[in-house]
C-alpha cells in the first residue's frame, strides 16, 4: 500500500511540473527579447549582456533563472537603437526619449512623452575653437531647465539620423548618462505616433557628475599616440578636406557614405566601408570640429567597433595648433 501511494505522488509531482513551462510560455513572457535586436544594424556575434556593461538592463521574469536579468538593449558598446526596439520600449517609465530637432518641430508632432532639448546650448567656443563640447558643470543646468529627468536609459531622435541627433546621443554619454541615437529619427517614426500635446516638462534636479572619458579624447591625447599601432584615426571629413591636410595616419571615411535615405546603411555596407579600420583597436573619429565625427562615432559602431571615441577639437584645434599634417 505504501509503495502505491508513492507511486501516485511521484505521478503527480511529474504532472506539476509539466504544466509549469507552460504557463510562462502562454503569458508570451518566454519570447521577450526575441525581437531585440536589429540584425542589420549590429553586430550579432558580439550582442550579450554580458558584454555590455553600459547598456540598460531591464529587468524580465521569463519563469527561467537564467534569463532574469535579460537585456533588451543590448547591442555590444552600440549607442544605436532600431525603431522597432525604441518603440517597444515607449511605455517604460525608465526610458526617457529627447527631441534633438528644435522646439518648433517638437510643437509640430513628437515622440509622445518626448523632451525637446536645444543642444546647440551644449556647444560654446572653448580656447578659440568653435563648437565645443562644454563642461558637464555647464550642461547640467541646461538638463534641468529643460526639464530631463533621471532615467536609466535616454534615447535621442533628429529629423533623421544626423549630425544634430549623433552629436547629442554622444554628449549625454560623454556627460555620464545612458544614450542611444534613434536610427532612422522622427523620419521613420512619425507613423507611429504624433503627439501634439505641446506641454514642457516641470524643470528636474538631474545630475551630471559621471563625465565619460572612455568616449572622447584631446589633441593632446592624439599627438601623444600617433604612433601607436593601437590606435585608428578616421576622417569624417569630405575628400576634399582630407586631401587639403589631415591627421597623419588618419583613414578617411565620408560621414556622409554611412547614411542612406535618413538611416545608417545595412551593417555588410558599413563593414565594407570601414574595411580599413583594424579590428580590436581604439578608434579616433574626427571631422572638422566634432559634428561630423559623432555620425563616425555612431556608424563605426553599428559596423562592430567597439572602443570608438571622438576628438572634440578636431582638425579645428589640429590646424590651429599647427600640429603634424600630411
Amino acid at each position: 500500500m505504501k509503495d502505491y501511494t508513492l507511486i501516485l505522488f511521484l505521478l503527480f509531482l511529474v504532472a506539476c511540473g509539466g504544466d509549469s513551462n507552460e504557463t510562462f510560455t502562454d503569458a508570451g513572457v518566454s519570447n521577450v527579447g526575441n525581437d531585440v535586436l536589429d540584425v542589420d544594424d549590429f553586430d550579432t556575434e558580439s550582442d550579450s549582456a554580458s558584454e555590455s556593461d553600459n547598456d540598460a538592463i531591464i529587468e524580465v521574469d521569463s519563469g527561467d533563472d537564467s534569463d532574469v536579468n535579460e537585456c533588451v538593449l543590448c547591442s555590444h558598446q552600440s549607442h544605436i537603437i532600431s525603431v522597432d526596439l525604441a518603440a517597444s520600449l515607449r511605455q517604460n517609465s525608465e526610458v526617457v526619449f529627447i527631441d534633438a530637432r528644435g522646439i518648433n518641430a517638437w510643437q509640430n508632432g513628437h515622440i509622445t512623452g518626448s523632451i525637446p532639448i536645444d543642444f546647440s546650448q551644449l556647444n560654446s567656443s572653448i580656447d578659440g575653437i568653435s563648437n565645443q563640447t562644454i563642461p558637464a558643470s555647464q550642461a547640467e543646468p541646461i538638463m534641468r531647465d529643460a526639464g530631463l529627468p533621471e532615467a536609466d536609459h535616454y534615447i535621442v531622435y533628429g529629423e533623421k539620423t544626423d549630425m544634430t541627433s549623433a552629436r547629442a546621443a554622444w554628449q549625454l554619454t560623454y556627460y555620464g548618462l545612458d544614450a542611444t541615437l534613434l536610427d532612422g529619427g522622427w523620419l521613420l517614426w512619425d507613423d507611429l505616433s504624433n503627439d501634439t500635446n505641446n506641454t514642457l516638462p516641470n524643470p528636474s534636479t538631474i545630475t551630471l557628475s559621471n563625465t565619460n572619458d572612455t568616449i572622447g579624447v584631446t589633441a593632446d591625447w592624439v599627438l601623444d599616440h600617433l604612433d601607436d599601432p593601437e590606435i585608428t584615426l578616421v576622417d569624417a571629413r569630405s575628400l576634399s578636406e582630407y586631401e587639403n591636410g589631415h591627421i597623419p595616419g588618419a583613414i578617411h571615411v565620408d560621414r556622409s557614405l554611412t547614411v542612406a535615405e535618413g538611416q545608417f546603411i545595412d551593417l555588410s555596407s558599413l563593414e565594407n566601408l570601414f574595411s580599413e579600420v583594424s579590428e580590436n583597436t581604439t578608434i579616433i573619429s574626427y571631422c572638422q570640429s566634432g559634428s561630423r565625427a559623432a555620425v563616425g562615432w555612431a556608424a563605426l559602431q553599428a559596423a562592430g567597433f567597439n572602443d570608438v571615441r571622438v576628438f572634440d577639437g578636431s582638425w579645428s584645434e589640429w590646424d590651429r595648433r599647427e600640429l603634424p599634417q600630411e
